[in-house]
């Protein structure tokens, strides 16, 4: 799988820096194997594997899509998932499977020759433009000064504890 996600990822480098975002192993507690990209297109997950994958796999790159769309509250498409075999040359196309609630899920199936023309097909009306790119960047880099785990304020408050060698 390794193999497969880094072809992915120098296909996918094949997309304008400009207008495209590539960002691999999206922290959602999914697989690995898997892309976010966002652009002029839409948002998309990509699950990156070999022919023929596992039919498991249309479950759980629909699950993350869904999971990374909530994370999107003021987009207006749908996050497009997908699976793709970057080493096999596949037309792009739709399977659907029930997943474990017995719903009916989707995800596209595409191959390493096809993901560029696949990610240009959507049109831009869900597209992210350059200001929608500009603010994920602004987003996605660390604030140092933040802490990552918000916690309380101590009591008293730091400035105003008295000293250790106080005789209070």
């Amino acid at each position: 799988l390794e193999l497969a996600a880094r072809e992915l990822a120098a296909r996918l480098g094949q997309l304008p820096a400009d207008r495209w975002r590539v960002e691999p192993y999206p922290l959602t507690g999914e697989r690995r194997n898997t892309v976010l990209i966002i652009g002029e297109t839409g948002v998309f997950v990509i699950s990156a594997t070999y022919a023929p994958g596992h039919w498991d796999d249309v479950t759980a790159v629909n699950r993350l899509a869904r999971k990374i769309e909530r994370l999107l509250p003021g987009y207006s498409g749908r996050v497009q998932p997908a699976i793709c075999h970057p080493f096999t040359a596949v037309r792009p196309r739709i399977w659907h499977r029930p997943d474990e609630h017995g719903d009916w899920v989707g995800a596209w199936l595409v191959g390493g020759d096809s993901v560029i023309e696949w990610l240009g097909h959507f049109g831009a009306e869900p597209g992210l433009n350059p200001t929608d790119l500009a603010r994920f960047d602004q987003l996605t880099k660390p604030n140092w000064l933040k802490g990552a785990i918000p916690t309380p304020a101590s009591w008293p408050p730091i400035g105003e504890a008295a000293s250790p060698d106080c005789q209070e």
